[in-house]
Formats: C-alpha cells, structure tokens, sequence
C-alpha cells in the first residue's frame, strides 16, 4: 500500500517534468526542454500510457532545434510504438513532423509515403467519427420509437380507463 502514494507522486511529477519541458520549447530554449522530457521519460517509465505525449514533444524540440535526424528517428519510433485508435493526436502531430522532415529534406519518395499516411489517418478518423455520429442517429431513432411505442400505450391505458369510469358512472346511475 506505500507503493500508491509514490506512484500518485511519480506521475505528478512527471507531468510537471513534462509542462515544464513544454514551457522551455516556448522559450526556445530547447536544450533545456530535451532535458526536462527525458526526466520526465524517465519518471513516467512505468505508466506507459503517459509516454507517447512526452515522446511526441521530444520529438518536435529536436525538429526545432533542427536536429531533423532524431526528430524523425524519435517520431517513427512515436509512430511504430503507437497502436490502434489511442493517441490519435500524437499519431497526427507524429506524422506532420515527419512530413515536415521530408518537406524540408526534398525527399518525395518518402514525403508522398508519409502524405499518404496522413491522408489515411484522416480518413479514419472521419470515418470514427461518421460512425460515431450514425450510431448516436440510431440510438435516437430508437429511443423515438420506444417513446411512440409508450405514448400509445398510455393512450390505450387512458381510453380503458376512461371507458371503466364511464361504465362506473352508468352503472351508478343506472341501479340509484
């Protein structure tokens, strides 16, 4: 149970490694921002879910630093470790880094590879989306006829009933 607390503070610690790092790329002092992510790497090494944003930012103060060599290492390495639908925003800013890269290296075999990627990766995501959207559309025609399919039955209800206190009334008046 010690464990918890240290854990709670490790990751603390490493998103304000990682802020920090962010807030010395926007001073463009890029030597000390490649500091602060390292350490917060190092820190957050055991939530693997908090490194590709780290990686990612790392990756971009190389680019800025004109180190374009470890950018585009550290950024296909950011896109090979990167899976499935998780960290789409890493994934995207990965891949304009490496877009980037090729633009400014003239490289078109590898730039048009990478705009394909690009071009595919947004394609997914509208398609996500799209879906996202149809399903909520089917979620709402669905709750609509269950609520028409309740108006009506409440309309019968009411009919019967309605029909019970006349038959009552009638019944009433018919034996006084």
């Amino acid at each position: 149970t010690q464990e918890r607390p240290t854990s709670v503070l490790r990751r603390n610690y490493g998103y304000a490694l990682t802020r920090y790092g962010g807030y010395q790329m926007k001073l463009k002092s890029y030597d000390k921002a490649i500091q602060y992510f390292q350490d917060a790497l190092e820190i957050l090494s055991k939530f693997r879910v908090e490194l590709p944003p780290v990686q990612t930012y790392l990756a971009e103060t190389y680019f800025l630093k004109n180190n374009f060599d470890k950018a585009l290492e550290l950024a296909n390495r950011n896109l090979i470790s990167i899976s499935g639908n998780n960290y789409n925003q890493q994934k995207e800013n990965n891949l304009k880094l490496v877009d980037s890269i090729y633009t400014l290296q003239k490289n078109r075999e590898l730039l048009l590879r990478t705009k394909d990627s690009l071009i595919s990766f947004y394609l997914e995501k509208e398609k996500n989306i799209t879906n996202k959207e149809f399903s909520k559309l089917e979620s709402y025609l669905l709750l609509t006829e269950k609520q028409e399919e309740i108006n009506a039955a409440r309309l019968r209800y009411n009919t019967y009933l309605f029909l019970l206190v006349l038959v009552c009334i009638a019944l009433i008046f018919f034996f006084v």
